[in-house]
């Protein structure tokens, strides 16, 4: 048994067709700390297998979606990944008779920003930090007197 590992070729003509599309929108990648939305309209394509039987794609997840997606637009429409520092993604709608169509915004964080975190985000954080860590001496002694 001999296993055979490459790359997936429906992954790489998705990637490719975004690259292709994309191509010539910019001058030059954006730069720096982006805000990246992303809203994926689906189609699971049905079709009729070599041996007969109808097959329908299986339904996919946001986070695959978005890395895909985000993996096609490094060097063409923004400069590196990791300078997202805040991404959503959504499925809007997936299904067999769903034009598939993908909509997304960049947005630039400017530098000195902070994250607009949501106040109860804000609350349980400062909660928490004040049980955790305030019996904690401050000189860096482990374990803690």
């Amino acid at each position: 048994m001999f296993p055979i590992m490459g790359q997936n070729q429906q992954l790489a003509a998705y990637q490719e067709a975004i690259r292709e599309e994309m191509e010539g929108a910019y001058r030059e990648p954006l730069t720096g700390r982006q805000a990246v939305r992303f809203y994926f309209w689906r189609n699971q394509a049905s079709y009729v297998t070599v041996s007969g039987r109808k097959h329908t794609k299986h339904e996919a997840d946001a986070t695959n979606m978005q890395k895909a997606l985000e993996d096609a637009l490094q060097g063409v429409l923004f400069d590196n990944d990791r300078d997202t520092w805040d991404i959503r993604s959504v499925i809007v709608e997936q299904g067999p008779e769903v034009f598939g169509k993908v909509l997304f915004s960049v947005e630039p964080i400017p530098l000195g920003v902070g994250m607009d975190l949501p106040m109860e985000v804000l609350e349980i954080v400062q909660k928490t930090d004040v049980e955790l860590f305030a019996p904690l001496s401050l000189n860096n002694d482990w374990p803690p007197r």
